[in-house]
């Protein structure tokens, strides 16, 4: 038997928020029952990894309520309505690192928690960086810190860096933004 996609026969929004949706679907199976299912659906995110002068990434330690945790984080935050994923990227970075960057690459993208959760979390690499202002997000404070590619190696393996969007986030950009470094473009 090979495998099939499931065929949603109906959905539904159970509760919203401004945020988010916690949906419920009803898809037919291959083997002719049906499943109930319920998830959550996210707009699109975004996680911004920049590498400043001295080759140093932009990092905010921030207060987390549902892990009750301070964590250290790469700037990030959702998609707007009618935003383009460039203009969430460079609005979050202005607002999170207070830096612009004059070259911002779309890496890849990766699904969080793809059985629980409807989200897609696009990566990007920022550098030619500049310092900027932008008013953040009044659910949001935080401290702006920053780190280097081996500093944040070391924190993963220390358990400081907890977050798994930061985690899945570094590891697509890891290579693109050694050979940043190693070739001097954030320097220009």
């Amino acid at each position: 038997m090979s495998l099939e996609r499931w065929k949603k026969v109906s959905q539904e929004t159970v509760a919203q928020s401004k945020w988010s949706s916690y949906e419920h679907a009803v898809f037919d199976l291959q083997n002719g029952n049906q499943a109930d299912y319920y998830f959550l659906k996210v707009p699109d995110s975004v996680v911004i990894i920049g590498i400043d002068e001295e080759g140093s990434m932009p990092m905010v330690k921030q207060y987390r309520c549902l892990s009750d945790e301070f964590t250290l984080e790469f700037p990030n935050g959702g998609v707007g309505e009618g935003q383009t994923l460039e203009q969430a990227a460079a609005e979050e970075f202005a607002q999170e690192a207070q830096m612009k960057a004059s070259t911002m690459e779309k890496i890849g993208f990766f699904h969080p928690s793809n059985g629980r959760v409807q989200e897609t979390v696009w990566v990007f690499v920022a550098y030619g960086l500049a310092t900027t202002f932008a008013r953040k997000d009044p659910t949001e404070e935080f401290e702006q810190l920053s780190c280097t590619a081996e500093m944040f190696e070391d924190m993963v393996a220390g358990g400081e860096i907890t977050d798994g969007s930061m985690l899945a986030g570094w590891q697509l950009a890891k290579p693109r933004v050694l050979e940043i470094i190693e070739q001097g473009l954030h320097l220009k």
